[in-house]
């Protein structure tokens, strides 16, 4: 069935190169479409269904996944591998004309 499916998909590529009338162009975008979508439409079928991803436990976690988490933003819950980003490096603020903004948020100006 799949290989039928794509070499009538072959085909219609090839009937688009070739049209010379946009609404040709069209129908034959269109047939491709609907191809495409027996063929995830059978893909899905024979696929068995993937449990739910369930939160990973940080102790499983390795040490590049952490530094990733870290590097994001996040962080792996009793995992302090290496002090956070505010902890390495102090808050560098500029004096303003008025002395009002660049306060911690990046709207404040």
């Amino acid at each position: 069935m799949k290989q039928q499916i794509i070499a009538e998909l072959k085909q219609e590529l090839h009937r688009m190169e070739v049209s010379s009338q946009p609404h040709e162009f069209d129908k034959h975008l269109y047939a491709m479409e609907r191809l495409i979508g027996l063929l995830k439409q059978d893909n899905s079928a024979a696929v068995p269904p993937v449990a739910p991803a369930s939160r990973q436990d940080p102790a499983s976690m390795s040490a590049d996944d952490r530094e990733m988490l870290r590097m994001m933003g996040g962080s792996a819950e009793g995992h302090r591998d290496s002090p956070r980003r505010s902890e390495q490096i102090p808050a560098e603020t500029l004096d303003t004309d008025d002395g009002f903004g660049n306060g911690d948020s990046l709207f404040d100006f």
